[in-house]
């Protein structure tokens, strides 16, 4: 009966899509002048506006009851209270916890997740303030001037909008960039304007297990150690950003 009340509810959107989609923007604003407002919603200082898309009452109307046909409300609790939503991998999606700011206990399989997560939040500060002051250096006691991204995919663009969006915040002793490409002349590019002495390799892969990333430090590894020449000094210039940390060690 649900999934008949789904199919049903996305069949009136794409009839009324074909409805309306020949619709003009300009004419849309001029017969409703308080478009703006009546399709944007502004919370804590931000302001989603949607009012410049072709979408009108009846299709909010037909969106609301495909959510509430799918449970989204139901669905959303379970994500923010540490349900195992993600049934591929049977797993519950925690990001959410890593943002919060309450102290609202968040269980999963009987334990509150939260202290944990606050911890690693401490250490990973720790780590990166220890990296501007020169507490965490290179090799031969040089701070690190160059830091490397080497990841695919969720690993790599995750951190490429965070360093994006918040760029003007960016400590300028330091410069990031990313290798996210198999293609050699990827990092090949990054690495010739590079000091191997201050330069650290910070390789994202949640399994340990991607081969684009794996081949892409080997290479890294092979360019500090041709430049380094000591294997226990290329280890201080590595770092590894797993949920595999056996398998980050063996490689």
């Amino acid at each position: 009966m649900k999934t008949t009340k789904i199919k049903k509810n996305w069949e009136d959107l794409t009839q009324h899509a074909s409805k309306i989609k020949e619709l003009h923007m300009r004419d849309m604003f001029r017969q409703d002048p308080a478009r703006s407002e009546k399709f944007s919603i502004e919370l804590d200082g931000l302001l989603f506006d949607y009012s410049r898309n072709i979408i009108d009452e009846k299709a909010i109307s037909i969106l609301c009851d495909i959510a509430e046909s799918c449970d989204l409300a139901g669905t959303r609790t379970a994500l923010f209270s540490g349900e195992k939503i993600n049934s591929t991998e049977n797993r519950a999606a925690l990001h959410t916890a890593c943002r919060q700011k309450s102290d609202e206990p968040i269980i999963l399989d009987g334990t509150n997740v939260l202290p944990e997560i606050r911890q690693t939040l401490v250490k990973m500060r720790k780590f990166c303030e220890d990296i501007h002051s020169g507490k965490i250096c290179g090799s031969q006691g040089d701070i690190f001037t160059d830091v490397v991204h080497i990841g695919i995919g969720g690993s790599s663009l995750g951190p490429q909008m965070a360093c994006e969006a918040l760029s003007k915040f960016q400590c300028s002793d330091i410069q990031i960039h990313f290798v996210t490409n198999l293609d050699t002349s990827n990092i090949d590019s990054v690495l010739e304007t590079l000091d191997a002495r201050r330069t650290l390799f910070l390789i994202a892969s949640k399994t340990f297990t991607t081969q684009e990333t794996l081949a892409n430090a080997s290479l890294a590894q092979q360019w500090l150690l041709s430049n380094l020449l000591d294997p226990e000094m290329v280890k201080k210039h590595l770092v590894a950003i797993t949920g595999n940390s056996k398998n980050a060690q063996k490689n």
